[in-house]
């Protein structure tokens, strides 16, 4: 009889990561394989919500969570069951991938567009596991209007999402094609260019041009043969400068005592002088 609580301590450690590490000096994902030709063990922790788990990893946007998610899908897309399981999630773990895309952190952004990447075993993905690979493409394919709304938010944080992650699927020629003769997509690509876009920046979103130079990117990759291009290799992206807190009350200032925009600017002028002495 195995250990009640030993599918929910597999579980648990693979949710952390700890299987990224080595174990009495052998790779950890060696010794997770070998737990798993377990048939009552695996069949064990496939019952323990080991979805939701999968999904929880993607949904945080970490390299090293991504990284645990995929040798477990790795490890388990070589049994019936594992399969079994791979095709029940795969909806759900997309969506969760698609959830740290909409996030206004660009590392969780880059780290969710990069398992995009990982899953479908593009060329230099370190994952090639075939199975996963199809049938995760079917579920872009079905799913791709999520990352489209995305690229058509009026938002700037979520069009870097939604740019990143197809830029990172670009050299998918099947996926490509698809999203090429989409109407989101060839409607947000025709306002880029005639500059009718309007986007909202607030807080740490990107900076404009930051925004600008993803968009080019994204649509000079997909008008580019896929063999031209080298490793996934994203534009830099960072946060606005932070207002300091003496800038944030003046604006405030001016809207309730309609203070004129001339006097505002000088005096947020020398605010921003003072804190940056």
């Amino acid at each position: 009889m195995l250990d009640l609580s030993a599918h929910d301590y597999i579980i648990g450690a693979v949710k952390q990561g700890l299987f990224n590490a080595t174990v009495e000096n052998e790779p950890g994902k060696e010794v997770l394989g070998r737990l798993m030709r377990n048939d009552e063990l695996r069949a064990a922790v496939l019952e323990a919500h080991t979805t939701a788990a999968l999904c929880t990893m993607f949904k945080k946007g970490d390299p090293a969570l991504n990284h645990a998610a995929f040798d477990f899908l790795n490890i388990m897309s070589n049994y019936p069951d594992g399969k079994e399981l791979i095709r029940a999630a795969k909806i759900p773990i997309f969506r969760a991938i698609v959830a740290a895309l909409d996030h206004q952190k660009w590392d969780s952004q880059r780290n969710a567009a990069t398992a995009l990447h990982t899953l479908l075993g593009i060329r230099d993905s370190s994952f090639e596991t075939e199975f996963v690979t199809q049938e995760f493409r079917s579920v872009i394919l079905e799913e791709i209007s999520h990352i489209l709304k995305l690229l058509a938010n009026d938002r700037s944080f979520r069009v870097v999402g939604g740019a990143a992650a197809l830029l990172a699927l670009s050299d998918d020629e099947i996926i490509r094609a698809f999203v090429r003769e989409h109407k989101d997509f060839k409607s947000a690509r025709s306002e880029h260019f005639a500059k009718n876009k309007k986007l909202q920046y607030h807080g740490s979103d990107p900076r404009e041009e930051d925004v600008h130079r993803m968009l080019d990117t994204l649509y000079a990759a997909m008008e580019e043969s896929p063999n031209r291009r080298g490793v996934l290799k994203f534009p830099e992206v960072h946060p606005m400068p932070a207002r300091s807190p003496l800038v944030t009350s003046l604006a405030i200032l001016s809207c309730i005592f309609y203070i004129p925009c001339g006097l505002t600017a000088m005096l947020a002028g020398f605010a921003i002088d003072e804190a940056e002495k």
